[in-house]
Parts: C-alpha cells; structure tokens; sequence
C-alpha cells in the first residue's frame, strides 16, 4: 500500500503562519531603516549646503547667507552670496549658490540655536551667515558657534549639524 503523497492542511497554515510573521518583520524593518536613512539624508544635505556657503563666501570675498525656510512645506534651504545685506535672497542683486528642499516631510529643523542667535525673519525663517573669510558670524559679524538640530517628528530621532567659530562643520 502506498502512502499518498503532499502536505497535510495543519502543515500549510503553518508555513503560511511563519511567512506572515517574517514578512510583518520585514516590513517593519524596512520603515524603520527609511526613516533613519531620510533623516541622514536630509542632515547631509543641510551640511553639504552649509559646506558650499562657506566655499562660496571665501571665493567671493563676500557675506554668504544660509536662509533656512522651515516654514515651508517641504521645509527648504538657500545659500547666496547677500550682496544687498538684506539676509533674504533678492534675484537682481544677490548670487544663488545652492538651494535644498528636505526629501523627508517629517524632518524639521528643531531647537536650532543658530536660529535664535541670528534671529528669525518672516514666518519660521533662519539664517546662517559666513563672513568673507568663512566665519561662521551673527548679523552684527560677531563670531558664534552653534548647531542646527534635524529631528523626524514621527520617530524623535536627532542628527545635530555642529558649526564652530571658524566654520568648520560635522554630523553629530
């Protein structure tokens, strides 16, 4: 007598039962890691802007203004050589070097005390100024040292972006 051949039900609605779990895990790794990398993202891109304002500063022999716009949405960055000293960006006088809009919508700059020590425009507007040899200034051209925090508002994370005195810049 031959035994016949294939799976018994209790054996699929096991494996069915593993795939499942796996698969829920899978997902929820993967959103993790996207969150995380948007945030790292984002944070490279504000230290990448702020690098190029700097360069952009020394070259000209000039003021190079950062504005951050976190008002809008998707929040965005600009860095311009501020020919006119009015620390917004004006097309007929004022050089663009860069602009950046964040990839993630719920990465916000957050508890950015460059914000509050060169003071805020109109609406959620920073800046971030570089004097003519790459200074890292307030608008009165006093030398400062601070940080722009990204955070994910979903998630909590943080990425801090760490300005010293002479410029120089790193991701914390």
């Amino acid at each position: 007598m031959q035994r016949a051949r294939g799976f018994t039900l209790l054996e699929l609605m096991l494996v069915v039962a593993i795939v499942g779990i796996l698969a829920t895990l899978a997902v929820g790794m993967t959103t993790d890691w996207r969150e995380r990398n948007d945030l790292r993202e984002d944070a490279r891109e504000i230290y990448t802007l702020l690098n190029r304002a700097r360069g952009a500063a020394i070259k000209a022999g000039e003021s190079t203004v950062v504005e951050l716009l976190a008002g809008d949405t998707p929040p965005r960055a600009q860095a311009f050589v501020d020919r006119d000293l009015s620390r917004s960006y004006s097309s007929g006088t004022d050089t663009l070097v860069a602009s950046y809009a964040w990839h993630d919508s719920d990465t916000v700059l957050a508890d950015a005390d460059v914000l509050a020590a060169n003071g805020t425009g109109s609406g959620n507007t920073g800046f971030v100024i570089f004097d003519s040899q790459g200074f890292f200034v307030d608008a009165t051209g006093q030398p400062l040292q601070g940080s722009l925090i990204a955070k994910n508002t979903t998630t909590n994370r943080t990425l801090v972006v760490r300005i010293t005195v002479a410029g120089a810049l790193r991701i914390e």
